[in-house]
């Protein structure tokens, strides 16, 4: 089935030459860039002359995903030596003096894994000097299934842990059309949404949010959008923004 686009107005987004035409002597640092490894933005911003890059994960220092990491940064000619790793939650108050300020930071798909994703804008500009490259799943504003439809109004997402049967069931339906597994996404068992802590858990998802309500947010906190389009062959969603 054909991917549906976010938007006809939003044009494909190729982050990592994007990565690599702005970083050349900048400070570079991705977030949560771990999963998937291979998407991993070090590398390419290196690639494109960062004087310095950092990755920084939630995922403690020592896992299996860092090895990864860092053998696919091996492949790419970039030896440990010539970039930081942190292990640190990005919505907590020690990621500022953890990672430090840098002048160019991308951070993909976390902001939907987060209870408070307008508070995430403000806390990115915590540590951003003066770019910041924000890529979530989004969802059209009109959400079309077999089995029914969703319509968000402008400025609305949808609170997962609040949603009844049978709006789960027209996401589910979407995202599987997508080719995307919604059972975690949508988990609403009792504690998926915490940890054995009582802190929140970032695997499952919070929220389904649309482009324009992601807009909203980054400008409410202060983000000036210099451009945004598509990205994950229409079913994410990038803006790139400055410090206003």
């Amino acid at each position: 089935m054909a991917i549906a686009s976010l938007s006809p107005r939003l044009d494909a987004i190729d982050k990592r030459s994007l990565v690599r035409e702005h970083a050349q002597g900048r400070t570079f640092m991705d977030v949560g860039g771990l999963w998937g490894t291979k998407n991993e933005l070090v590398t390419h911003a290196l690639d494109g002359g960062a004087r310095a890059a950092t990755m920084a994960d939630i995922t403690p220092l020592g896992h299996s995903l860092w090895r990864d990491f860092q053998a696919h940064a091996r492949e790419r000619g970039y030896q440990t030596d010539r970039y930081r790793q942190v292990s640190v939650d990005c919505t907590s108050a020690e990621f500022p003096e953890k990672v430090g300020e840098h002048e160019l930071v991308h951070c993909s798909g976390v902001i939907y894994h987060v209870p408070d994703p307008a508070g995430f804008y403000f806390q990115f500009r915590r540590v951003t000097g003066r770019f910041l490259i924000v890529s979530s799943m989004a969802f059209p504003r009109v959400i079309k299934t077999e089995i029914g439809r969703l319509t968000l109004p402008d400025g609305g997402a949808l609170f997962i842990p609040g949603l009844k049967a049978k709006q789960r069931d027209i996401l589910a339906a979407h995202m599987s059309s997508l080719g995307l597994k919604p059972q975690y996404a949508l988990n609403l068992e009792p504690g998926a949404k915490w940890d054995k802590q009582g802190r929140p858990a970032f695997g499952p998802w919070w929220w389904v949010l649309t482009p324009a309500v992601l807009d909203r947010m980054a400008e409410a906190a202060g983000w000036r959008i210099v451009e945004r389009g598509e990205n994950w062959r229409g079913r994410g969603y990038t803006q790139v923004l400055e410090l206003a």
